[in-house]
């Protein structure tokens, strides 16, 4: 994700909320790139912030001005290799609106709708934002995407409860049955527990652990029953939900779980989030706590391990302090300051910034925990003084070959009377410190606004943020690969 290929110019310039100088990115699909990757949209579109909804949208147009079937590939990627749900849906939906997009788009359905239920998610979309009629591609790509789909599949995500049901998907779009199996699991997703048509049956619930603890209930007894049968990583988010109700650490994790994580090529964050929620909600014994620690700091060996001599400069600015979404308790601050510590038990330097600037050292034994809770518990104020990074580097000429900066992009300079900035002093660092030093922005936020411009040299900027951040940190380095990737769909 490199993107130093040209000059900024007075059309890139912008400000961010905070008023400081900012940047836009230099291409329209990268533009569009940049707000959609990890652009938290919430589990659900309804929720989605309005302000965003809009700039994607903007940048959905922009990009399909540019290259109309670039929308489409970016969906289909966000979706099968960033696992975005929502966001991909949406981009489908939007490029169906757009005379030259929509083209594609009954190609690329089925590419990005790789879940029964994104059916209906799909449809509420459009319904809701532009009406009837459905766009005829968009109609036809639902259509098609029925086929992807199985008699489990339509059973496991059948919520009657949703204002737009499989059953009106199917009466706006009119899938064909092309078996026998589907021509019944489609005559119960239409005419299923309807009073004019007693004889027809809804499909059955399928047999799994959902479905048993939602019969159940959250009961210890319930759990027990299921938990033979959950995955590993089912077991993780749903582990509060086990110990609340009553079962202890040591029957749900064991050693030869640990094992297995050690194995696998999972990222420690999963990990972490479950540590949070547990801890948070006061029902961790030691046991879990000590499990989770330790798979933490055995997934983090997954990471890439080719970063080499890093500094990370963390922010712990007042505006950190919000919450990922409406249904999360976890903070932009926790975020960067985990993954602060991740990087420092690869062997990275760490500092953290606000209205001040301050390093944070750590003992080379010290779980990635205790080293996120070490970097989140600094004190340096509530602005957003990145600069003040750049300047401790310049004034202890500590060569870096690439600088990490985890923050929501809103950077800017509270001292009185002062106008300095990100790019001056890395501008500088690099003249008299360190030449070949690269600079990774990391918005967190994903507001799109860049605090260097597109086209300076050396400097990457990654918006959003995913459990696999670090490795993106590392994809960046592959000169323009992301775009290629994005393209080659």
């Amino acid at each position: 994700m490199k993107f130093n290929r040209t000059r900024s110019t007075d059309a890139q310039r912008t400000t961010n909320f905070e008023g400081a100088e900012a940047y836009q990115p230099e291409s329209p699909e990268l533009g569009l790139y940049k707000v959609v990757v990890n652009n938290l949209l919430e589990d659900s579109f309804y929720e989605s912030d309005e302000d965003r909804l809009r700039k994607l949208a903007t940048r959905c147009t922009a990009a399909a001005d540019e290259d109309p079937e670039f929308v489409l590939k970016l969906a289909a990627y966000a979706r099968t290799e960033l696992y975005l749900r929502d966001v991909s849906n949406l981009l489908l939906v939007l490029a169906a609106q757009h005379e030259e997009a929509k083209t594609y788009v009954r190609e690329y359905a089925p590419r990005v709708i790789r879940r029964a239920d994104e059916l209906t998610t799909v449809t509420a979309m459009q319904l809701d934002l532009f009406g009837k009629p459905i766009p005829k591609p968009l109609k036809k790509g639902l259509a098609d995407s029925f086929h992807e789909f199985d008699r489990y599949q339509f059973a496991k995500y059948d919520n009657r409860n949703r204002e737009v049901k499989f059953r009106d998907v199917m009466n706006l779009v009119h899938p064909k049955p092309e078996t026998p199996e589907e021509d019944e699991v489609f005559e119960r997703l239409v005419l299923g527990d309807l009073d004019d048509h007693p004889e027809v049956q809804p499909l059955d619930p399928p047999e799994t652990w959902e479905v048993v603890i939602s019969e159940k209930g959250n009961t210890a007894d319930a759990w027990r029953e299921v938990l033979p049968k959950m995955g590993l990583f089912a077991t993780i988010r749903n582990l509060r939900n086990m110990l609340e109700a009553g079962l202890d650490g040591e029957e749900i994790l064991t050693e030869e779980d640990l094992a297995y994580v050690r194995d696998s090529m999972v990222y420690p964050f999963r990990f972490y989030q479950a540590y949070e929620a547990v801890t948070a909600a006061g029902v961790a014994d030691e046991h879990t706590e000590r499990w989770l620690s330790r798979a933490v700091d055995a997934t983090a060996t997954n990471l890439p391990d080719d970063l080499g001599n890093t500094f990370v400069a963390v922010d712990l600015s007042g505006s950190m302090d919000s919450r990922l979404s409406g249904r999360s308790e976890m903070t932009y601050l926790e975020i960067a300051s985990f993954f602060g510590a991740v990087l420092q038990a690869q062997g990275a330097d760490v500092g953290v910034f606000a209205s001040d600037f301050e390093t944070v050292s750590t003992h080379t034994d010290t779980p990635t925990l205790e080293r996120a809770r070490k970097i989140r518990d600094r004190r340096v104020g509530g602005s957003t003084n990145a600069w003040l990074a750049f300047r401790h580097l310049v004034e202890n000429a500590a060569e870096y070959d690439r600088v990490v900066v985890l923050t929501d992009m809103q950077v800017w300079d509270s001292t009185w009377g002062s106008d300095e900035s990100v790019r001056e002093w890395f501008t500088r660092y690099r003249d008299v410190v360190a030449p070949d030093a690269t600079l990774y922005m990391v918005d967190l936020q994903a507001y799109g606004d860049l605090a260097t411009p597109e086209g300076y040299d050396g400097v990457y900027n990654i918006s959003g943020w995913t459990a696999d951040i670090v490795e993106f940190v590392g994809y960046a380095e592959r000169e323009d690969e992301i775009l290629e990737e994005i393209r080659a769909v």
